[in-house]
């Protein structure tokens, strides 16, 4: 948050807790002239949190409709059958709704069902660090007399990325926090369904017509702390209930042509409206904007 000698201070700020962290507020409102937050829940969320609606715009992020599109040559999935595939791209954490996604999908499906779970961990040794439904994942995807869970580890190229989604047949995220939900935008571009929270980040570019949404209730928890951040409130997330997930999960596996259905429409929604070409224009303006707003008092232009 240090202001640079001169200009303006723009910050591109994350966040899927709610209630912002007390310093970060205390910063913005002594030297950042704006932030941006990539949904509008995010913007809620730090509005809640006190800050000015005049100092917090939405800049989205976006995907690339080149590499993200129907019709790619699947990936390889070696060891990994056929049949119906679901995908989770992700940190295996709680506010990624992974516990959520292993309980829904041992009630909606049993050995006998020609279904795989694929879940590609994501940010294991970087930002995301290793928590308990690791474990539990490994165990499911061991255990033989449940239903398939195939687990990968292995780092993906950026064009092995694209191809990952179009080896599946329906993206599963039923994240409790998200700033946006990148990775769900990617498998609608590829022309997944996907199945999401209604509300929360994602609301932004999922809707009945476009994604396969499960319920949602807030969740306040009884804290104020996030690591070693103190927040200005109380952790606020979503929830989906495992069981309602489950009903859209063998929805999908019995429906499969209205999911493929909802997977063109969300394609071509994201490759026309979501892009990082249209993000990138919402910065510009936004720059353009702010190039010609008067620096506060006391500090250099």
């Amino acid at each position: 948050f240090a202001r640079p000698p001169a200009g303006r201070l723009v910050v591109a700020l994350p966040w899927e807790f709610g209630a912002m962290p007390r310093d970060w507020r205390t910063a913005i409102n002594r030297d950042v002239d704006e932030v941006w937050a990539c949904s509008r829940h995010l913007r809620d969320g730090y509005l809640a949190s006190g800050l000015d609606p005049e100092l917090v715009r939405v800049v989205p992020h976006g995907v690339d409709p080149r590499r993200f599109r129907p019709g790619l040559e699947p990936l390889p999935l070696p060891g990994v059958p056929g049949g119906y595939r679901f995908l989770f791209v992700g940190g295996l954490l709680w506010r990624k709704g992974i516990d959520l996604l292993l309980d829904a999908y041992r009630a909606a499906f049993s050995a006998s069902d020609d279904v795989t779970l694929v879940i590609k961990d994501f940010g294991s040794g970087g930002p995301y660090q290793p928590q308990e439904a690791e474990a539990r994942a490994r165990s499911m995807a061991a255990d033989r007399s449940g239903p398939r869970v195939a687990f990968l580890r292995d780092r993906l190229t950026d064009e092995e990325i694209p191809r990952l989604y179009a080896s599946c047949d329906c993206l599963v995220h039923p994240y409790r926090g998200e700033g946006y939900g990148l990775t769900v935008a990617e498998a609608m571009a590829a022309g997944l369904p996907v199945i999401v929270p209604e509300g929360g980040s994602t609301a932004d570019f999922c809707d009945p017509a476009t994604a396969l949404l499960v319920p949602s209730h807030p969740l306040v928890l009884d804290r104020t702390r996030v690591g070693d951040l103190d927040l200005v409130g109380r952790v606020s997330v979503i929830e989906v209930l495992a069981l309602d997930l489950a009903q859209r999960m063998r929805e999908a596996y019995d429906d499969r042509e209205a999911a493929r259905a909802i997977g063109r429409a969300a394609s071509a929604h994201i490759r026309a409206d979501h892009s990082w070409d249209a993000a990138a224009a919402i910065a510009a303006r936004r720059l353009q904007e702010l190039s010609g707003r008067a620096a506060p008092a006391g500090v250099g232009a």
